[in-house]
């Protein structure tokens, strides 16, 4: 997606200075994060902080908006060529489900599952806005499908605000993405609220630099929500605005996150991160981006970030990122790496579910594909679903055998997008 680096050396340095079943995490002594009641059973594990996923909404496939999108192809790539079984995709890891429709309901329904299952509390959504330009209204579609079937899952929600999405001089406008998010998103029990104000990142200010336009932005929203911009960028929000502040992926990795770390205790909400490597595919796709690594070291990079992040005194802590193919940041499960990252995150999170667990949910996800337009069957998996979501994994399970549910599932399917994305930020 985007990855961030300090814009200079001096900021850098001024940085430098310095749920089991029911949580409720305190902010430091500032206020607590409003836990809700979920629709389905909450996923126990024995860490107290929230685990938050963040998801991208950009993947279409032909079937879906009649056209490989951008993230799957770049300016270089054909998925319609498939080699060994695979199509030609741009990125260096292949997802078991081959490349997908960010919309598609079986996907969705697979994501959120396998997110509960390795112990997540919810989702953090790489939100496009309401603006009415190339593909923004295609992924606002998308995650707003995600949004209705999180209750159903039992997962909270929240929004990262791409404010890049406007031009200088639009807070007006942009001002329409909160009161949308206010008439569809802050009133829903299973947002992401802090001290009964709703939360919202924010990926920059990117557009908005002054305080001015943000209190243009929020004005005469009820309940007034909190943004939490990138670490280092309260300034540019305004503190009356802003509610703390969060770090992203950057080229001086790890000590950046260090750094955050070690200052986490000052900020209101503290959010931290954790992610595999960085290892774009920008270069080979002809696009725009950054092209410097972060090595994998097997899964050894995520398990020190997770260790981290566990081991600091953050809130929330999010996972950058469920799927930006782009980017090579991905923790869903890949050919290349299977479900190990999900599986990290049931043994460091304390979750006790594993593998199989997993597997039960692509075994779902594979007979949803497999007897696609066979209500009866249909029926009965939407019935999996609600055990799996219910944690009845053996009532799941036994009902998945008498379908035969583990057959591999079809030559994947799958994106349309455009990249749009400002290239100050990259180096």
């Amino acid at each position: 997606m985007r990855t961030l680096i300090y814009f200079c050396c001096c900021a850098l340095l001024l940085f430098g200075c310095n749920k089991s079943l029911q949580q409720n995490d305190l902010l430091a002594g500032r206020g607590a994060l409003t836990d809700v009641s979920a629709t389905a059973v909450a996923i126990p594990k024995s860490t107290a902080k929230k685990i938050f996923i963040h998801w991208m909404p950009w993947f279409e496939t032909p079937a879906s908006r009649g056209a490989w999108g951008y993230h799957w192809k770049m300016n270089t790539r054909n998925p319609d060529v498939i080699v060994n079984g695979k199509r030609q995709i741009a990125a260096y890891y292949y997802p078991k489900t081959g490349p997908y429709a960010s919309g598609d309901p079986d996907i969705i329904e697979y994501q959120l599952l396998l997110m509960k299952y390795a112990g997540a509390d919810g989702v953090f959504i790489d939100w496009p806005g309401t603006r009415q330009r190339y593909d923004y209204p295609d992924n606002l579609a998308n995650s707003n499908a995600l949004i209705n079937k999180l209750g159903a899952v039992g997962l909270q929600f929240g929004i990262v605000h791409e404010d890049r999405n406007w031009d200088p001089g639009m807070a007006a406008d942009a001002h329409g993405d909160f009161t949308y998010m206010q008439s569809n998103y802050f009133n829903q029990s299973n947002y992401l609220k802090t001290n009964n104000a709703p939360v919202v990142l924010n990926f920059g200010p990117i557009t908005f630099h002054q305080p001015a336009e943000w209190d243009v932005i929020l004005n005469g929203l009820s309940p007034r929500p909190k943004v939490i911009p990138l670490y280092g960028f309260t300034s540019q929000v305004g503190s009356n605005n802003a509610g703390g502040e969060f770090p992203w992926i950057y080229q001086d990795h790890p000590t950046v996150v260090n750094n955050y770390y070690a200052q986490a205790g000052s900020f209101p909400l503290s959010i931290g991160v954790v992610y595999p490597g960085f290892n774009s595919f920008y270069a080979a796709g002809g696009a725009d981006g950054p092209t410097w690594q972060i090595p994998f070291n097997g899964t050894g990079t995520f398990s020190t970030m997770l260790d981290k992040a566990l081991g600091s005194g953050v809130n929330i802590i999010q996972f950058a990122t469920w799927n930006d193919y782009g980017e090579g940041t991905i923790i869903e499960p890949t050919d290349e790496y299977g479900y190990s990252f999900l599986t990290i995150m049931q043994q460091k999170l304390g979750v006790p579910y594993g593998q199989h667990e997993l597997e039960l949910v692509t075994r779902l996800y594979n007979a949803r594909k497999q007897y696609a337009g066979n209500g009866s069957v249909q029926q009965q998996l939407n019935q999996v679903f609600t055990y799996l979501a219910n944690l009845q994994t053996g009532n799941a399970e036994n009902l998945l055998n008498t379908l035969g549910g583990s057959n591999p599932p079809p030559t994947g399917t799958g994106v349309l997008i455009k990249n749009k994305w400002a290239k100050h930020l990259f180096v």
